[in-house]
């Protein structure tokens, strides 16, 4: 392939010199490890490429070394005056000498080579490793199925998606002490909310990194100071997003199905306070008056009445329903009963009616029933006073 070609694709898929001086912060905490337990820190870059990790190391104090086949990045990396041996590396790593550097890395770099050939790179870097030295290797991440379904595919130099379980066997069977995989740089979607399904499709760690240790000591050095794993930028797996996706999802049934079943016990309450209210006499008698009053209503539009002319009918029995209603509420309590019946009844006579066996009478009408009597009984008289004898005899005895 074009040596040009690929320092262009790296330049436009990869990101600028700044942006991997970011990604390579990841492994601040794993330097400073080494600074603190090596006198002489010794690096090794295979697969260096612009030599952006040389640089960084070679500040700190590393005596540092590349290893890179493509001439173009070469001639950049000698450029920043880097120290960069060109050629394949499994042919280069057999010149260099036993129990060397304290730091090998290979930033994505076996997933360009085939199962064969990391087998006898891992086989060298054990053999140049320090016993007390360090590897860390670096490739994209298949667990992330953005990464192992499309971006993974848009090298050709790509040869196949390297699964960390055998790596980490194939680590522990040449002789490495400790091998153990790290997920970091989450996709751009990790913050994303945890019902969000674009989460889990582009949100989980796009990156995967591999530390082993040779010797038991290194492990224990390791383990004793675990400060530099605070610098890594872990991203979660696809299955530790989908967990927690089904967490969240579920946690929301529950308060949902909490919602419904406290909503169905409220309606259940109103539901039977429904019942007891329409079962109550109260609710009966204003239930007919309100019957009743919205048929008369109805007559009196339908017939084309006029609703004044009807007033006084409306009003009486409006009157009497309400009598009605305040004589049920306080039949318990008789004396009360008595008292606001006496007082309502006061209260309509001075409208000019009063209610005399669950009727409403104007006042007026009893006056005219007794001036009828008496008019009736008057001319009675004055009839029989024609047609009696006797009584004509009575008056002029009386008048004698």
């Amino acid at each position: 392939m074009d040596s040009n070609f690929y320092v262009e694709f790296e330049d436009n898929f990869r990101g600028s010199l700044e942006q991997i001086y970011q990604i390579f912060s990841n492994y601040d905490g794993l330097i400073q490890h080494i600074l603190d337990t090596d006198n002489e820190p010794c690096l090794l870059d295979i697969g260096c490429g612009r030599g952006e990790f040389l640089c960084k190391c070679s500040k700190l104090g590393f005596q540092a070394q590349g290893i890179e086949i493509n001439p173009q990045m070469v001639l950049i990396s000698r450029s920043y005056g880097l120290n960069i041996k060109e050629g394949d590396a499994l042919m280069l790593l057999k010149d260099l000498p036993d129990n060397h550097f304290s730091l090998i890395t290979a930033f994505h770099l076996i997933e360009h080579i085939s199962f064969e050939s990391i087998n006898l790179l891992l086989k060298e870097c054990k053999r140049i490793l320090k016993p007390n030295g360090i590897l860390v290797l670096e490739t994209p991440s298949i667990d992330n199925l953005s990464v192992s379904s499309r971006s993974f595919h848009i090298d050709p130099t790509h040869i196949n998606p390297v699964n960390p379980d055998l790596l980490v066997f194939l680590l522990k069977r040449i002789g490495f002490d400790m091998a153990k995989n790290f997920y970091i740089n989450g996709g751009p979607l990790q913050n994303e909310d945890h019902d969000s399904l674009t989460r889990v499709f582009n949100g989980v760690a796009q990156d995967l990194m591999i530390l082993a240790t040779k010797s038991h000591y290194s492990t224990k050095l390791l383990a004793k100071n675990t400060s530099w794993e605070k610098s890594l930028k872990r991203g979660l797996t696809t299955l530790d997003a989908c967990v927690q996706f089904d967490h969240y999802m579920r946690n929301k049934s529950l308060i949902q199905q909490q919602t419904i079943s406290d909503l169905r016990r409220r309606i259940l309450v109103l539901e039977n306070r429904l019942l007891t209210i329409n079962k109550s006499p109260l609710f009966i008698v204003l239930d007919s008056f309100s019957k009743a009053h919205l048929l008369l209503i109805s007559k009196l539009r339908k017939k084309k009445y006029n609703f004044s002319k009807y007033r006084l009918q409306i009003i009486r029995y409006s009157y009497v329903k309400l009598y009605k209603v305040l004589e049920i509420i306080l039949v318990k309590n008789k004396k009360i009963m008595f008292l606001i019946l006496f007082i309502f009844n006061k209260f309509t006579m001075k409208f000019g009616y009063r209610i005399n066996n669950n009727k409403l009478l104007k006042k007026s009408l009893k006056v005219k029933e007794d001036k009828f009597l008496v008019d009736r009984n008057e001319k009675e008289l004055c009839n029989y006073y024609k047609d009696s004898f006797r009584s004509k005899r009575i008056l002029k005895q009386l008048n004698d």
